[in-house]
């Protein structure tokens, strides 16, 4: 009697004995398979147990009438097969979303560029000394007591200065120019 039908004995005697006779007959072998197919020791190992799982949870043993090896290896094709395939279309999604999100940056960076290079145009109508105050607190991150340090001045001029800087922005750009500001300004803080 050939393994293949001892196997198939075994599992009409004890369904437990049957199945480690086949796990013990074929798995290395269907993972070469797999591993043939996928090119991924890992996915293949991971196949192959999925079969077995799905064999031994559906009771397949009972449906098969040829070889039972033949039928293991059958469904491990079809499984590395589908795993192809479904590698195949993430591969395809990610690379679409990665062109599309390169896309995006570089159309949100000429944008942030060119609110950027407007705002600062803006900054230089400050007076001298209000925009060494703003541009020294807001670009260069000096805290107001090494800003007063640096230019000879109290913190509290510091302050008020700094205040009449921002206030003089918002009257002169729009909200959404304001809060690019803000946010570039936010960002240079956590840097």
């Amino acid at each position: 009697m050939s393994d293949a039908k001892t196997i198939l004995s075994a599992f009409q005697i004890n369904e437990g004995e049957g199945f480690q006779l086949l796990y013990n007959y074929c798995y290395r072998s269907l993972v070469y398979f797999a591993d043939s197919i996928v090119d991924d020791p890992e996915a293949a190992e991971d196949i192959v147990q999925e079969v077995f799982v799905d064999f031994w949870i559906h009771k397949r043993h009972l449906y098969i009438s040829g070889s039972i090896v033949d039928y293991m290896y059958k469904c491990v094709r079809f499984t590395s097969l589908r795993y192809l395939k479904k590698q195949k279309k993430q591969q395809q999604v990610y690379t679409s979303f990665a062109a599309e999100r390169e896309e995006e940056e570089i159309a949100f960076e000429d944008l942030e560029t060119d609110r950027l290079e407007f705002l600062f145009s803006i900054i230089d109508k400050l007076p001298e000394e209000r925009r060494k105050i703003f541009l020294m607190v807001s670009v260069k991150n000096m805290k107001y007591q090494e800003v007063a340090d640096v230019l000879g001045i109290s913190v509290n001029t510091v302050k008020t200065q700094l205040v009449r800087s921002i206030r003089f922005l918002r009257e002169q750009i729009n909200n959404d120019l304001f809060f690019t500001l803000f946010f570039f300004l936010l960002e240079k803080k956590r840097v």
